[in-house]
């Protein structure tokens, strides 16, 4: 499952004289007995020792899924060392927040969970030798392609790092960011999930726990870049702890007999099995999510797949159950609600502005089922939650950055069908076009739209990339070098116009166009991004919760569900990005006109 490279540093221990002559007896004068200096301690016999353990640190610490028992590398090595300096260990359970402080107070005779060896804990407590040389790593989604290293991390403001408090992976991530740009969350496993629900970017993990979240999260997650820092990981007593010597002869002793060896194998080498998902199972919630496609199809790399990413963002998080079925064509999704009406779904996500009138009819007939639908902000049932989206925000800022980057002085747009939750990404980027040419006092030319006579290009498809072709190459026939497309999936096909020419751009909507297509991202400038998920997950929480009443979600981008995302790999001047952050601003503040005004 996974294979890992520790570093063992055992420190070699000089040897203590054990015990003291005693005094030389007169035969005449009677005197006190003197008192014996016994020396260092030998043998504990047989004492309690109380060791403090997460129970949540894999592989040192936690409880095994099949006894319900304390398990891991710190039981085992405790055990041992207890048997060569005649002691038994108590294994108390403690939350690392605090864990250090209450052995520093005595509370606890020492403490396992992999403790990083600082000057800093050092002043309040005393090390055994250092057993293990951890190195430090950031884990990652696995579509991850932004970046590899911290330092890239650094240099991008948009991306976001998390770690546990308290931890000297924290302190690694403050040596590098500002606090705003770190989340910290109480245990690791609580970051992970921000991680792969999209909340973050990167952990910065030790790499041991890092690959105890790979096993069954190897399809989501991986570690990446060079070690941070390697640090020597080691047991904590009290100050002036009598144990510590004790121990750390026994530490000396385990690795020259090899029994160190034997445990590393077991729970650092490739068949240690037990995964942070085998700790932390979601609690199974009888709740059904059911999602309805429009004809783009589950897979459309758009606003459907989008949407189900709001499924599985719950699924992963509240442990509920989530289908969908796929609409090939307009007469299904009557049908398809239908079918889910009779499933008994506790929430039906219909998606897509074509999918309105068979929504409100099943609404309607069914007031008791909560109806969360994608693209519709107008739709008039009490068991209803709407969702519109500003995207002419996001697109303005697009046509404004594709008026900066082009060379030929001519961009595009082009859409699937003539509806409005199309349109409105068709009049903020062509406003954006027009606005950089005020500023900027250039002429470039914008193709595929009129926002004053609402006529343009259209595919009418969601689905076929070849219609995405053909209009590409029409498009490129014309002069334009920047396309965006607002068409789903058909959006490839003028992508793979400018892959095959080798120059342009391609603005991709609804989601990070980059990381859906990444071996094509070279010729990806930036997306406009529409926080369908959010929507998605949101009204699943709020059915769950009991709060789901009827009404609409109006987002754009002081909201955070839209938004401009560019592409890292492209070099985009940073005073144009300056411009698109200053015209953000006055977006937000309601200063800049989005959408054509009507006369």
């Amino acid at each position: 499952m996974k294979k890992l490279s520790v570093l063992l540093v055992f420190l070699l221990i000089t040897g203590v004289l054990l015990g003291a002559c005693a005094p030389k007896e007169e035969p005449v004068v009677v005197e006190e007995p003197a008192v014996v200096d016994e020396g260092p301690l030998t043998d504990l016999g047989g004492r309690d020792l109380t060791i403090a353990v997460e129970n949540a640190y894999l592989p040192f610490n936690y409880i095994d899924p099949d006894t319900g028992e304390g398990a891991g590398w710190d039981y085992d090595v405790w055990d041992a060392i207890c048997e060569l300096i005649n002691c038994t260990p108590v294994y108390v359970e403690a939350a690392w927040e605090g864990m250090i402080q209450a052995v520093a107070d005595g509370q606890f005779d020492a403490a396992g969970d992999g403790i990083t060896i600082t000057d800093e804990r050092a002043e309040i407590v005393d090390f055994s030798v250092g057993y293990v040389a951890i190195e430090q790593r950031l884990l990652v989604r696995i579509d991850e392609d932004r970046f590899e290293t911290i330092e890239e991390i650094v240099d991008n403001p948009d991306l976001k790092l998390g770690t546990q408090t308290g931890t000297t992976n924290y302190e690694t991530a403050s040596t590098y960011l500002p606090d705003d740009r770190i989340q910290a969350f109480e245990q690791f496993p609580f970051a992970v999930q921000a991680l792969i629900a999209g909340d973050i970017d990167a952990v910065i993990i030790d790499e041991v726990a890092g690959q105890g979240y790979l096993g069954e999260n190897a399809d989501q997650l991986k570690l990446v870049g060079p070690s941070m820092s390697s640090d020597f990981l080691g047991f904590i007593f009290p100050k002036g702890s009598e144990i510590v010597p004790l121990v750390d002869d026994a530490i000396e002793e385990l690795a020259q007999n090899g029994f160190l060896n034997e445990v590393n194998a077991k729970y650092f080498g490739p068949d240690f099995s037990i995964t942070y998902d085998d700790l932390f199972p979601p609690e199974p919630v009888d709740f059904l999510a059911c999602e309805v496609t429009d004809i783009g199809g589950i897979d459309d790399k758009s606003f459907n797949a989008t949407a189900w990413k709001g499924v599985e963002d719950a699924i992963a998080a509240y442990g509920i159950e989530g289908v969908y079925l796929e609409s090939q064509q307009q007469t299904d999704y009557e049908a398809n609600i239908n079918a889910f009406l009779e499933e008994g779904c506790d929430i039906i996500i219909p998606v897509g502005y074509l999918l309105e009138e068979a929504t409100v009819e099943a609404a309607k007939a069914n007031p008791d089922v909560p109806f969360a639908i994608v693209d519709v902000n107008y739709a008039v049932a009490d068991n209803i939650f709407g969702s519109g989206f500003a995207m002419n925000e996001g697109t303005f800022l697009a046509g404004y950055l594709a008026a900066g980057m082009t060379k030929t002085g001519v961009v595009a747009t082009y859409g699937g069908f003539a509806i409005p939750p199309v349109t409105v990404f068709m009049d903020g980027f062509v406003l954006g076009v027009y606005k950089y040419n005020e500023v900027h006092g250039t002429d470039v030319q914008v193709l595929g739209w009129d926002p004053a006579t609402q006529e343009g290009l259209f595919t009418n498809s969601f689905e076929s990339t070849d219609e995405g072709r053909s209009m590409g190459m029409t498009l490129v026939d014309e002069g334009a070098d920047v396309i965006m497309s607002v068409a789903g999936p058909v959006g490839a096909g003028t992508l793979a116009v400018f892959e095959d020419q080798g120059s342009g751009f391609l603005i991709g909507v609804d989601r990070d166009w980059t990381i859906d297509y990444a071996a094509q991202s070279d010729y990806i400038l930036a997306s406009a991004t529409k926080g369908i998920d959010k929507f998605v997950t949101s009204q699943i929480e709020a059915v769950m919760n009991g709060t789901f009443t009827a009404g609409n979600l109006a987002g754009d981008i002081a909201s955070g569900h839209v938004d401009l995302v560019y592409n890292p790999a492209v070099q985009v001047p940073d005073d144009l990005k300056a411009e698109i952050e200053d015209l953000k601003a006055g977006i937000i503040a309601g200063e800049i006109v989005t959408l054509p005004v009507s006369e």
